[in-house]
């Protein structure tokens, strides 16, 4: 088993935290990126509109 002393619990939770604030500072980056650029992930409404390609 693992070290349960209260400053392994101590250590432990802090770096649950770390990678917690870490996880959400990618969502909103990834979030960002989407609003600035949003031609590269299109919305349904914008490919309803859009007619189908013909061959030739």
């Amino acid at each position: 088993m693992g070290d349960t002393s209260p400053k392994n619990k101590h250590k432990l939770e802090e770096q649950k935290h770390e990678d917690h604030v870490k996880k959400e500072d990618e969502k909103h980056e990834n979030a960002e990126r989407q609003h600035h650029h949003p031609d590269s992930t299109p919305d349904a409404e914008q490919v309803v509109g859009l007619p189908e390609p013909k061959d030739e």
